[in-house]
């Protein structure tokens, strides 16, 4: 037999339950949003999407399709647009491809995805529906921009009933986790009065009037103090404010400093190294690992300016980069000289840019492919070239990497060889023809260009660590 107590706790938590579940659906339907950054975050999300099915809530994933009829974007779109809501799993490989910085050809899905978010987010002026979440609380810094005011959760996935799913669960099911209580009557306090010259006799039960001025007093005199004190703590104060201003100034100048090594200096100082190893390796070429004839750049010369951007220390004016933080004297004798190579870099960037882009099949001399024929060899009578159905990719994807320094290409034996052992030959045939002679010295002069402008940017920038963390005791 239970208690009276307990009875009464049965019924209680009976009704506190009916409440809210009220207005919970039959099954919220969810989709998570997530790039493939490892096989273990796969299956983080994959266990986060079973849990959430096993709990009643509509969960999906890419992982549950292997090919849907209508295709990979379609299905993306109807997922998100059928969502009650988007679960978006944040990671460092998130973030960079949500914002389409990834490089070509990689992370095509949270490409399209962070598209279609933002478009959706764009025309609601809302946000009811796209989630962040995160499996580490250091990942809480790659929440893609536009969702960085939202709510987000950190999930632990080796104990995934926790405090934090509960939250995530309970909003995901329209559920509260604290119900508020009911407003209760409002409390009588008897006023106090300023003066005793106010009568504040009252029947008794009676409410007495508030807000009653109370009568004027005398004036009360002020006998002046000696001007020369006066001065003296006049001067004392004034003194007193100058250095505290000093001090404050000293302490701002300090967090700005940090913030610049940490938004500024050491970004554009990793970027410029790993831009610089792709141009001393030839591997800035892209679109020779396929069947396409034409060339483009892993990068886009707007790089360091979004980094730039990105820190809130500079603007664009009249598409030049301007460092708009002026007090601190350290940073107003580095920045012009940084900005200038910023400014070189992308200058001889685009240059190169419009001179590789533009390389097409009708740019390989008409003498090419029988000097290549010559330096093939006969076997049999024959050249292996004679009877390759697709010569014409392959010669295409011969001189364009021995034109601009790229490394090596897949293709035919006959074309990777030429390339791997014999590339001083053919660009010696090339260099026979005019045009393609002028082509591989004004990419040869840009491609050192940028090297040059990201070295010397890197040694800026070097200085400019140290000298900020000298000044500042960072």
């Amino acid at each position: 037999m239970s208690t009276s107590g307990e009875q009464e706790f049965l019924k209680m938590y009976t009704n506190l339950n009916e409440t809210q579940c009220d207005n919970v659906p039959n099954s919220p339907r969810v989709f998570i949003s997530y790039s493939h950054d490892s096989n273990k975050h796969k299956e983080n999300v994959f266990r986060l999407s079973e849990h959430l099915r096993r709990e009643g809530v509509d969960c999906n994933i890419d992982q549950y399709e292997t090919s849907p009829p209508k295709g990979w974007i379609q299905w993306m779109i109807n997922q998100i647009e059928e969502a009650d809501f988007v679960l978006i799993v944040c990671t460092e490989n998130y973030e960079k491809r949500f914002k389409g910085k990834d490089e070509i050809g990689k992370g095509r899905g949270v490409k399209w995805e962070g598209a279609i978010i933002t478009q959706e987010l764009y025309y609601s002026e809302a946000n009811n529906k796209c989630i962040p979440i995160v499996f580490s609380p250091e990942d809480s810094e790659y929440i893609p921009s536009i969702l960085k005011s939202a709510t987000y959760y950190v999930l632990n996935m080796e104990e995934i009933n926790d405090e934090t799913y509960d939250e995530l669960y309970a909003r995901l099911t329209y559920q509260k986790l604290v119900i508020k209580p009911d407003i209760g009557e409002l409390r009588l306090i008897t006023p106090k009065y300023c003066s005793s010259s106010v009568s504040t006799q009252k029947e008794e039960g009676e409410i007495a009037e508030s807000n009653q001025k109370p009568m004027i007093g005398k004036l009360r005199k002020i006998i002046p103090e000696p001007q020369s004190s006066k001065i003296h703590e006049t001067f004392t104060s004034l003194s007193n404010e100058k250095i505290e201003n000093s001090e404050d100034e000293n302490h701002f100048k300090r967090e700005n400093a940090e913030k610049i090594i940490e938004k500024v200096v050491r970004p554009l100082r990793d970027y410029a190294k790993y831009i610089k190893l792709y141009f001393e390796n030839g591997d800035y070429i892209l679109n020779l690992e396929n069947k396409a004839i034409n060339l483009n750049l892993k990068f886009d010369g707007c790089e360091f300016i979004r980094i730039c951007e990105e820190s809130n220390r500079f603007r664009l004016k009249d598409e030049n980069l301007v460092f708009i933080y002026k007090r601190d004297e350290i940073l107003n004798t580095n920045m012009p000289q940084i900005i200038s190579h910023l400014e070189n870099y992308r200058e001889h960037f685009i240059a190169l840019k419009t001179t590789i882009e533009s390389l097409n099949i009708s740019n390989i001399p008409t003498s090419f492919e029988s000097d290549i024929a010559i330096l093939i060899g006969k076997e049999n009578g024959k050249s292996a070239l004679e009877e390759d159905e697709r010569k014409e990719e392959f010669l295409f994807k011969l001189y364009a990497t021995v034109i601009t320094g790229k490394g090596t290409f897949g293709g035919h034996v006959w074309a990777t060889t030429l390339k791997c052992k014999k590339s001083k030959e053919v660009l010696k045939i090339i260099k026979k023809d005019p045009y393609s002679n002028e082509t591989f010295t004004k990419i040869e002069y840009l491609k050192n260009k940028i090297i040059f402008n990201v070295t010397e940017l890197i040694n800026e920038l070097n200085e400019l660590d140290e000298e900020l963390q000298n000044a500042y005791c960072l």
